[in-house]
C-alpha cells in the first residue's frame, strides 16, 4: 500500500492553515476538530481547489504540488475528490 504525504499551508486574512502528515492508503483515516480550524480548506487543498496553497503533496509515489519546482497536478487529474 502507498501512503499520502502533504506539508502545505495556505493563508486567508484571519485565517491560516499550515498542515503535515503522511496517511497510509488503507483503512479509514477521518479528520476532526472544531468548526472553522480548517478541515475543509485541507480537504480542498489536497484535492486542488485551492491553488494558493504552498508547499508539497505526494499521492502514491506519485508528485501532485511541489510549488518550489512548479508542479501543480490540476484537480481533473489527481482521480481523488471527496463528499462532505
Amino acid at each position: 500500500m502507498g501512503e499520502l504525504f502533504f506539508d502545505i499551508s495556505l493563508g486567508f486574512e484571519g485565517f491560516q492553515l499550515s498542515a503535515e502528515a503522511r496517511v497510509a492508503l488503507h483503512g479509514i483515516t477521518a479528520l476532526f476538530g472544531p468548526s472553522g480550524s480548517g478541515k475543509s480548506t485541507l480537504l480542498r487543498v489536497l484535492a486542488g481547489l485551492e491553488t494558493q496553497a504552498r508547499g508539497t503533496i505526494t499521492f502514491d509515489g506519485e508528485d501532485w504540488q511541489q510549488s518550489g519546482a512548479g508542479i501543480f497536478v490540476p484537480p481533473h487529474k489527481r482521480g481523488a475528490g471527496f463528499v462532505f
